[in-house]
């Protein structure tokens, strides 16, 4: 350790989750729901699918303190794609 920049965090680099509609496993593309639902995608393109609160949501940072936000799958994650 330096003592001329102190203790080193190794965390600094790690990506941290945002909380969006983007992220969340409850979040949905507003455009690809069913009719009627997909027509209220040029007003609010995001909505959630969680059973307490579905429907559009009026702003993403609705998620940030949303107690039902949880991580969603990430489209690059293949750990459980099938071979």
């Amino acid at each position: 350790m330096d003592k001329l920049t102190g203790r080193v965090n190794l965390l600094t680099n790690a990506p941290r989750v945002r909380r969006t509609p983007q992220s969340c496993h409850w979040g949905a593309s507003t455009l690809y729901l069913a009719y009627p639902d997909w027509l209220n995608a040029w007003d609010s393109p995001w909505s959630c699918r969680h059973s307490s609160h579905p429907g559009p949501l009026e702003t993403v940072e609705t998620c940030t303190s949303c107690p039902d936000w949880s991580p969603g799958d990430s489209p690059g994650d293949r750990r459980g794609a099938r071979p």
